[in-house]
């Protein structure tokens, strides 16, 4: 019988390159501004994020225009908590914010927290205005045969 594993996205599987990671990273909370509670670990890698006055907050589908940039998640744990909406992180998480920078495309999630669509197309071309490329990377799996 062949098993398939599936692992959640991490911070290399997106971040590709950057040219320093103290010029292109910042930190900051994360306030859900989806307008939905989300579960524990609906937050991931590559999640769009905007700063509003000083609060990193999370950005609807329709708005991806103005993404301010892309959220890292360290290799431990996807954000842990569970967040009402409008609630913020606990914890302090980095964020790309600026090039030179390279990432993976593919690892971005589909969907904003709410559900829409992410049109990858229009967050493409904000992110090549903070000076970070994109790039298509084949995805891969693992498959183990255990025998019975």
């Amino acid at each position: 019988m062949a098993v398939t594993f599936t692992d959640r996205a991490r911070n290399s599987d997106l971040l590709k390159w950057e040219v320093e990671h103290r010029y292109c990273r910042t930190a900051g909370t994360i306030q859900n501004k989806s307008g939905v509670t989300i579960v524990k670990g609906a937050m991931t890698v590559g999640l769009p994020v905007k700063l509003v006055g000083t609060q990193w907050v999370t950005v609807a589908a329709a708005d991806l225009a103005n993404t301010g940039g892309l959220l890292l998640v360290d290799d431990a744990a996807a954000i842990p908590e569970a967040l009402a909406a409008d609630a913020i992180t606990a914890k302090t998480y980095q964020i790309l914010t600026r090039g030179p920078a390279l990432i993976n495309k593919s690892i971005i999630p589909t969907t904003d927290l709410a559900g829409a669509a992410i049109t990858l197309a229009t967050l493409v071309t904000r992110l090549a205005t903070l000076n970070i490329q994109t790039m298509v990377e084949p995805t891969s799996a693992m498959t183990s045969v255990q025998e019975w």
